[in-house]
């Protein structure tokens, strides 16, 4: 009988699993469609150290950076972080993204999550890759495109 019974657990489980994993592959695929293509400017190199300033001075057009939701900044809950990586070793947080754009990208996805019914998704486990696509000729200025969306468990 414990036997039928952990057979009975485990498939309920793999419903539970492969019922998640379609839900977050349509919010995926939702959140691709309305932000794949977003051009955005990278701001507050300045407040960073000198490893993140010379990381974000050398990087270059068409070089991949992670965008990170950060709701626990204390200064703006829809603040979202450039990531950038140092010799393929470990992501580096260069900058920011422009505050109107980051409202604009947190409102999406917080109705994207509504949408898929995974309000309590933990936006955290949502990364977008972005390419650089303009560098200003004295490596000041930096605009992003979003081109990829990874979301964990997908």
């Amino acid at each position: 009988m414990n036997i039928w019974c952990d057979d009975i657990e485990e498939r309920i489980k793999d419903d539970y699993y492969a019922c998640q994993y379609d839900q977050l592959r349509d919010l995926q695929r939702e959140l691709e469609s309305k932000l794949i293509g977003t051009k955005i400017p990278v701001v507050g190199n300045y407040y960073r150290d000198s490893t993140a300033q010379k990381v974000y001075a050398s990087a270059k057009t068409n070089d991949l950076v992670g965008l990170e939701f950060d709701p626990t900044n204390k200064f703006d809950s829809n603040a979202i972080c450039v990531l950038a990586e140092l010799e393929r070793i470990k992501p580096i947080h260069i900058g920011w993204i422009n505050r109107d754009k980051a409202r604009q990208i947190s409102l999406t996805v917080s109705t994207c999550l509504t949408n898929n019914n995974l309000v309590k998704f933990d936006i955290k486990n949502i990364v977008l890759m972005a390419k650089i696509i303009t560098r200003g000729t004295d490596s000041s200025r930096m605009i992003v495109e979003i081109s990829q969306i990874k979301i964990k468990g997908v």
